[in-house]
């Protein structure tokens, strides 16, 4: 349940954060929008009146294959860069700092997982499939960040001493622990680095 709580306040955080950079982004359009429209759009009232059809005419021209073209030009050119900045923000944080969130919450609760203390045989069974459950959302999560974060975690050729731990139960819970040992040290090490808390 607390993973599953975990990904969901993930979610939800990252969209707030994608309805504040879409009004950010539907608001800066409007402003250069009005600021084009008023530098090279269309003659307005306060503009000299023409005083012949000819005149008319030719101010008309001037508008709609001068003028409005590169008001037009503007406005899209502005559109695009404001959408452009807005989905590469939003891409970053729903599938970058979506999953980084996710994973600090889940090496919070496989410490916990790991340094529970069970009372009986009766209780592995549960750990275990609770663990392997954790493990299978930890490597799906890290798969979302980059598929070499995946493998480190999948792949534990080197196992280091875990910390001080109650007793195991069997030689089975001992090596799950270690495991999950080395994958909560490998997590913190990458989840620094990639939130800038190491260099």
């Amino acid at each position: 349940m607390g993973w599953r709580l975990a990904a969901m306040g993930a979610r939800v955080d990252c969209m707030r954060k994608a309805i504040r950079v879409t009004l950010k982004g539907t608001i800066s359009a409007g402003i250069l929008a009005v600021l084009g429209f008023t530098v090279f759009g269309a003659p307005v009232p306060w503009q000299p009146v023409v005083s012949t059809y000819a005149a008319a005419f030719e101010a008309w021209l001037y508008a709609v294959g001068v003028k409005f073209p590169v008001l037009l030009a503007f406005v899209v050119g502005s559109l695009f860069a404001v959408g452009y900045f807005s989905l590469k923000r939003w891409w970053r944080w729903v599938w970058r700092d979506r999953h980084i969130w996710t994973l600090w919450k889940l090496r919070e609760i496989g410490v916990a997982h790991r340094n529970a203390a069970l009372q009986s045989t009766a209780e592995y069974p549960k750990w275990v499939e609770e663990m392997e459950r954790w493990r299978g959302m930890v490597l799906n999560h890290a798969e979302g960040l980059s598929h070499e974060f995946a493998a480190y975690l999948r792949t534990l050729d080197q196992v280091r001493p875990p910390p001080s731990l109650p007793p195991a139960i069997s030689p089975d819970h001992d090596l799950r622990r270690r495991n999950m040992s080395e994958i909560l040290v490998r997590m913190q090490e990458v989840l620094a680095r990639q939130t800038g808390l190491l260099d």
